[in-house]
């Protein structure tokens, strides 16, 4: 079970590929060699990557590869909303702009802002409801077309579809907007004290734990196997102590929640091994490496939840 490296990363870069090998033991007195087709060297790709994602944090636009970003229009002003990208088609003028109010009440004015006219429409959006608009946006970079409005709590995100005399184009905007994701970022944006206490924590873990899995996978006598799996339980325990210890905040619980029980799992799957290598059972050997590399790919998962409260991890 070769060991993964997680990190803490800046904004901007895509989450890497997971790999893990599975964990090769030979026996003594047991099997002759490595322990067969239960243990025999895999690789476990993670799953596939999210989508990029326009925006960050608090407001989050997923789009594919049939958008690319670009510079929002330069004379584009829309009073109380703060832009945080455009999206285009290649050989088409911005068309997607992603947009951010802050504060209870503000994003009422928007509307008006907008130009907008006639009843809002309601729309099922990815996480809840929005509400969208034909508008008329003034100025010189502004035109007709429809915005999408999110509010949850003190946070409302705006989904500007700008397409002009192209009503396809017009309609696939107004079809990726019903991905967008918007939570309440009052309380919950990334907490600096909580994203370096995790990459100390992170650190850690990767300082320590490739040696004691290098141990493993290269232990053959029972005896061996059992201290190396126990050394590795070790280092992972140590792991989930470490991130009970990270400073609380509201956004990030249920997440720490995920990287806890997946280290606390490898830890408790680990022990298991080291048992089951000690009363020579081929089958709990495997049974043991096969979900200790199950609860490595949840730990994994623990850092994607974080990755989408803003807290860029890999």
């Amino acid at each position: 079970m070769a060991h993964t490296e997680y990190a803490v990363r800046p904004a901007g870069r895509s989450p890497g590929r997971i790999a893990a090998a599975a964990v090769v033991l030979a026996v003594a007195g047991i099997v002759a060699g490595v322990l067969g087709s239960a243990l025999a060297p895999t690789t476990v790709h993670a799953p596939p990557a999210p989508p990029p994602i326009l925006g960050s944090g608090a407001v989050q636009l997923p789009f594919d590869d049939t958008w690319e970003r670009t510079a929002p229009p330069r004379r584009l002003a829309i009073p109380g909303v703060q832009i945080l990208g455009a999206l285009e088609t290649p050989g088409s003028p911005p068309s997607v702009i992603l947009g951010r109010v802050d504060g209870r009440g503000a994003a009422q004015a928007v509307p008006a802002a907008l130009g907008a006219h006639g009843r809002p429409q309601r729309v099922k959006l990815a996480d809840g409801v929005g509400q969208r608009y034909a508008v008329t946006v003034p100025g010189p970079s502004g035109g007709a077309g429809s915005a999408l409005l999110e509010t949850v709590g003190g946070t409302t995100a705006v989904v500007l579809c700008l397409a002009g005399d192209t009503p396809d184009q017009q309609s696939t905007c107004e079809a990726l907007s019903t991905a967008l994701r918007v939570r309440d970022a009052t309380p919950t944006d990334p907490d600096p004290a909580y994203a370096g206490a995790l990459a100390v924590a992170v650190r850690e873990l990767n300082t320590s734990i490739p040696a004691a899995t290098r141990r493993l996978a290269g232990a053959h006598r029972p005896d061996d196997v059992a201290a190396a799996a126990t050394a590795l339980s070790k280092r992972w325990s140590d792991m989930a102590d470490r991130l009970r210890a990270l400073p609380p905040t509201r956004g990030s619980q249920a997440p720490t929640a995920r990287l806890i029980a997946g280290a606390s799992a490898v830890a408790a799957q680990t022990r298991a091994l080291a048992a089951a290598a000690r009363r020579h059972v081929r089958r709990g050997v495997a049974r043991a490496a096969a979900a200790a590399q199950a609860s490595e790919r949840a730990f994994a998962a623990g850092l994607g939840a974080l990755g989408a409260l803003g807290y860029r991890v890999r």
